[in-house]
């Protein structure tokens, strides 16, 4: 589990720091945003998948499901989620 967080770390953070639309223009429209009573969005982008294999014939498959929230503030920058 702590090497998957990782992995999913690495792929997020270079997008802190970013405009919304620039995250939108690589990675597509996010699945719903919910507009922030103080301002803002939180916006979730979700990614599934299946993993798996094995050698000789043998094999697992393993389904995966990410969800991905990024709050943004009213310009359009993700913040800090605390």
């Amino acid at each position: 589990m702590a090497m998957r967080q990782e992995r999913l770390d690495n792929k997020l953070n270079p997008w802190l720091g970013k405009h919304k639309d620039e995250r939108v223009k690589v990675i597509g429209l996010p699945e719903n945003c919910h507009a922030l009573s103080q301002g803002g969005e939180a916006c979730m982008w979700r990614f599934r998948g299946v993993s798996g294999g094995g050698p000789y014939g043998g094999s697992y498959v393993q389904s995966w499901e990410d969800r991905v929230i990024f709050v943004y503030n009213s310009l359009g920058r993700p913040t800090d989620r605390d």
